[in-house]
């Protein structure tokens, strides 16, 4: 009889850890605009996405490979990808590109369509000096120059010089206004890829 109890008082331990692991376990974190975005870049367009500079921390949903120079063999990420991207990050203000660089990059993305996200300031008046815009707006610590969903097209002047340049990706005021910095410049960066790609694929949000 004492046995059985002891058998009896073993069980209903082994429940109560067995319960209290599965009570106590996290679930799976659900999917944010973050890892959808990323999610999507990766599975819907294969994108190849292109880090220089400083490597921002993304979260390990990201596919992305870093390069320490900007030569056309590094550019090309072959015929599979339906998304290309360069980011160009520096947000520390340590990175370091030359002219002959930038233009390749210019080339790249008015002709074979890729787009181009900068995060800093060192460069902005470079970016304006060759080409990529009139100008960013007081404030401003970024330049989107976009080639997805422009290919192929006839150039057409607006109010930042033409239709590739954007500006907005960060600001002097997100600076102060963001708890996380880092995170939140990912996240735009992701979104707006993302966007553009299925902006360029003839996809509708």
């Amino acid at each position: 009889m004492k046995r059985k109890y002891i058998i009896g008082f073993g069980v209903l331990a082994l429940i109560a850890i067995i319960v209290g692991i599965v009570a106590f376990t996290p679930t799976k974190k659900e999917s944010d605009g973050y890892d959808i975005a990323a999610e999507g870049l990766d599975v819907e367009f294969n994108a190849d996405i292109i880090v220089y500079g400083e490597v921002p921390k993304f979260r390990n949903s990201v596919k992305y490979r870093v390069i320490d120079k900007v030569t056309e063999k590094n550019l090309n990420g072959g015929a599979d990808h339906g998304y290309r991207a360069i980011v160009l990050y520096d947000y520390e203000g340590t990175m370091n590109i030359d002219d002959k660089e930038l233009l390749l990059i210019k080339t790249y993305v008015e002709e074979n369509g890729y787009d181009m996200f900068y995060v800093g300031k060192n460069y902005l008046d470079d970016f304006e000096r060759l080409g990529f815009t009139v100008g960013c707006a007081e404030g401003e610590c970024s330049l989107e120059y976009l080639g997805s969903f422009n290919y192929g097209k006839e150039i057409q002047q607006d109010e930042v010089g033409n239709l590739y340049a954007e500006h907005g990706l960060w600001c002097d005021d997100d600076e102060k206004n963001s708890n996380n910095i880092d995170e939140e410049i990912q996240y735009r960066i992701l979104i707006l890829m993302y966007d553009y790609a299925r902006k360029a694929a003839g996809i509708e949000f």
